[in-house]
């Protein structure tokens, strides 16, 4: 909802605190995009703004065992495009330490099993929660390489349904969808000012920190209720 009041309706704050758009804030029309977009905000292509790294390649023996480092992988992604906690995959494989995801590094779905493209190309966030991750070959690392793009702003441009009504095109397969990474060098979009896209990027960072907090403390309740519910139905314990 901010993302849309402040970079899709243009009511970011100005520098007066008011709504920029609805306060008579200077629009300009631009001939690409069909519409009018703030003064000074620039516009063009993700490319040379962005690189990929793709995700690990695992064998069965590898995540046998369910033991070893976090592997975040394509089931990490439910088809609403949200981060699915209790789906991570454990590698006991070799790591190299550019192979290993630091909180918050943005993930691309680079294959989709479903037949509606529902996942394909949907960004996600690694769990700010402290623990070390890797990544699967069907997630392709995306990081901003450009002084005028944040990565969390980032983030939230590929979650809108514009971004994905694009990108599920660049997809091709019969059972399997594979992403050709070149649709997201191509997207072509709006750069509001850093300062603007920084002040954005700490509402998302503190929704996060407050997301994986309380899936921690579900995770906690989930592992105390399986503890308790056997003996409250043997009768070891009572509620009085």
């Amino acid at each position: 909802l901010i993302y849309d009041y402040w970079f899709v309706q243009f009511d970011f704050p100005d520098e007066n605190g008011k709504p920029y758009k609805s306060s008579g804030g200077k629009m300009v029309y631009n001939d690409v995009l069909k519409r009018e977009i703030p003064k000074n905000w620039e516009i063009g292509r993700l490319k040379g703004k962005i690189r990929f790294q793709r995700g690990i390649s695992y064998t069965s023996k590898d995540i046998a065992t369910n033991s070893g480092i976090p592997m975040i992988n394509l089931a990490c992604i439910g088809i609403d495009r949200n981060y699915r906690d209790g789906e991570l995959k454990y590698t006991i494989g070799k790591i190299k330490e550019n192979e290993m995801l630091n909180k918050n590094d943005l993930l691309i779905a680079c294959t989709d099993l479903t037949r509606n493209a529902d996942i394909i190309g949907s960004p996600i966030l690694v769990p700010s929660d402290n623990q070390l991750y890797t990544f699967s070959a069907d997630i392709a690392k995306v990081e901003s390489i450009s002084s005028d793009i944040n990565n969390l702003y980032l983030y939230m441009t590929l979650r809108t349904e514009y971004y994905h009504d694009y990108i599920k095109y660049f997809a091709s397969g019969t059972n399997v969808l594979h992403l050709d990474l070149n649709g997201i060098n191509w997207y072509y979009t709006w750069f509001p000012p850093i300062e603007l896209q920084n002040q954005f990027a700490e509402f998302i960072s503190n929704n996060q920190k407050q997301q994986y907090k309380l899936i921690e403390e579900n995770q906690q309740l989930d592992k105390l209720r399986d503890w308790i519910l056997p003996m409250l139905m043997n009768g070891q314990v009572i509620i009085e």
